[in-house]
């Protein structure tokens, strides 16, 4: 995303708030805190990404079966 934006380390680490060293260990695959890649990518335009890890979960039709076996169900007319 850095280099797509044409931005170097050192211009990105400003903006961030962070150093130059911290963006290239990143960019390595070094381990990095949640904060930092706040900063990273707030810096780059890309929070709405963020919004992949706050997915609604889905109700699986098994459950929606088990729901739906917990109501009383109607007795059925004698014959």
């Amino acid at each position: 995303m850095r280099l797509n934006k044409n931005i170097s380390q050192e211009e990105l680490a400003e903006q961030c708030g962070l150093s130059r060293i911290t963006i290239s260990r990143m960019e390595s695959g070094k381990a990095i805190n949640l904060l930092t890649m706040v900063q990273v990518m707030r810096a780059l335009g890309k929070l709405e990404l963020l919004n992949y890890l706050n997915e609604e979960p889905e109700i699986s039709p098994l459950q929606v079966m088990e729901e739906r076996s917990k109501y009383r169900k109607k007795a059925s007319p004698s014959k």
